[in-house]
């Protein structure tokens, strides 16, 4: 026997990761009713995601209210978030993200490579991801020999056109100029790391190209986290890893924490509710 209509709220602040939601009292037997009570809500005290369940209808009646929406300070109306949809290169994280909320995605992923791609994709602002892939960078320009200063001044000057500082175009002169670093394995496990330090600097100063779409800097960005994880894998393992990779996933939850650190969660609700706005 199909089961009645019913549609239950339940919400909770953005910014405590992982807090349980909480369940309102009231219930709902239509879809419409349930839309105006959305759109009525007043402004959020602070960034809310209401979680909308739905039983009892049709595929259709539930997809237009069933899901979580954004509900801001500013008192714009609620927006109704899309599912995640992670391509980032390979298609293991499209996989991974299947079946999750975008709020569930990124407070347990453990790829910075992917949140960073996810990120951009979702809208976050170029400068912000580049901010942000230059803090990877910059945690392991400790694995570079003393008097290297290139990989430094890279970061530094990425870092200076996020903040408006300089032009674009010095970021890019810089970039080009910065040499490839080449080791092989019989130069030993350091001298692996330092290549990595310097395409993780690369990386991230060639975010600022102003003709990269946000598929293109986003992978920039994942790619100045790859290479910061793989440098400190090579260091942290050196000799004893038998598979570097398994070092270089074990070491990527450490970048994971510093995305979310680093990148709010509520800057990144706001670009996915601003482009999903757009996109209706």
């Amino acid at each position: 026997m199909p089961s009645s209509p019913r549609i239950v709220f339940s919400a909770r602040a953005l910014v405590a990761r992982r807090l349980p939601f909480a369940r309102r009292r009231e219930s709902y037997a239509d879809v419409e009713v349930a839309r105006d009570e959305i759109r009525a809500l007043p402004p959020a005290v602070e960034p809310l995601i209401l979680r909308v369940r739905a039983a009892g209808f049709s595929l259709e009646d539930r997809a237009r209210v069933e899901g979580d929406w954004f509900c801001d300070v500013t008192g714009q109306e609620p927006v109704k978030l899309p599912p995640p949809r992670w391509e980032y290169e390979g298609g293991e994280a499209s996989a991974w993200v299947q079946g999750k909320t975008w709020l569930a995605a990124w407070e347990t992923c453990t790829r910075p490579d992917w949140m960073m791609h996810g990120a951009a994709s979702a809208g976050v602002a170029r400068k912000s991801v580049a901010r942000v892939a230059c803090v990877a960078a910059r945690s392991v320009l400790g694995l570079v020999p003393a008097g290297e200063d290139r990989p430094r001044a890279l970061v530094e000057r990425a870092e200076a056109w996020t903040q408006g500082r300089v032009e674009t175009q010095a970021v890019i002169d810089l970039a080009q100029a910065l040499p490839r670093a080449y080791g092989t394995p019989e130069a030993g496990y350091l001298a692996q790391a330092i290549v990595q330090v310097f395409e993780a600097c690369r990386s991230a100063a060639y975010i600022a190209y102003p003709s990269l779409g946000p598929d293109n800097f986003g992978s920039y960005a994942a790619y100045a986290f790859d290479h910061a994880a793989m440098a400190r894998a090579h260091a942290r393992c050196g000799p004893r890893a038998k598979d570097m990779r398994v070092c270089w996933r074990q070491t990527m939850p450490e970048f994971a924490h510093v995305v979310r650190r680093e990148l709010p969660t509520v800057e990144v609700f706001r670009a996915l509710a601003r482009s999903t706005h757009a996109d209706t």
